[in-house]
C-alpha cells in the first residue's frame, strides 16, 4: 500500500478504490501492529497521487503536533477525502476533454446569457466581482471555500 503510486494519466478513481480496499483489509485484522489510522491513511492517499495533485491535496493533510485543528479541510475523514478526490478527478477529466474539442456558437443580441459556448468553457464568463476559484475555476466561490 505504501508503494502504490498513481501517475498522471492513470485512473485516479480506480487507484483510490484499490488503496481503500487494501486499507480495509489491513484494519480487518484488528492487530495494533498493522492498524493504519484515518489520519495516516489520508497522508498515504495524498502522497500516492501524482505531483500535479500536490496543490489540491495540501490543504487536507498535515497537522501540527499538540495543536488543536480547526480547519474543516484538515478535519475531513479519509472517506470524505476520497470522495473529494474522486469529484476533482472527474472535473479534471471533463476539463481535459472539453479543451480538446472546439465549439462554435453565434450569440444573438446583447444578452450576456447567450455567450458562445466556447467562451463559457474557457472560463471567460467571470462573476461580477471578477473573482474566481484557483482550484476549480468557478466564479461562485473562492479557493478557501472550494470543495
Amino acid at each position: 500500500m505504501f508503494r502504490q503510486c498513481a501517475s498522471d494519466g492513470d485512473d485516479i478513481t480506480e487507484h483510490l478504490t484499490q488503496l481503500k480496499r487494501k486499507w480495509k483489509q489491513l484494519n480487518v485484522l484488528d492487530n495494533t501492529d498493522f492498524r493504519i489510522s484515518d489520519i495516516q491513511f489520508k497522508t498515504i492517499i495524498a502522497s500516492s497521487l501524482p505531483p500535479s495533485w500536490d496543490t489540491f491535496t495540501e490543504p487536507y493533510v498535515g497537522r501540527h503536533i499538540g495543536a488543536t485543528e480547526n480547519d474543516p479541510k484538515k478535519l475531513t475523514s479519509s472517506q470524505e477525502f476520497i470522495g473529494i478526490l474522486k469529484e476533482e478527478y472527474t472535473k479534471r477529466k471533463d476539463r481535459q476533454g472539453t479543451t480538446q474539442q472546439t465549439y462554435y456558437s453565434k450569440p444573438h443580441g446583447n444578452n450576456k446569457q447567450q455567450q458562445s459556448l466556447t467562451d463559457r468553457i474557457q472560463g471567460s464568463a467571470k462573476s461580477s466581482s471578477g473573482m474566481q476559484c484557483c482550484n476549480c475555476q468557478h466564479t461562485n466561490h473562492i479557493m478557501d471555500n472550494c470543495r
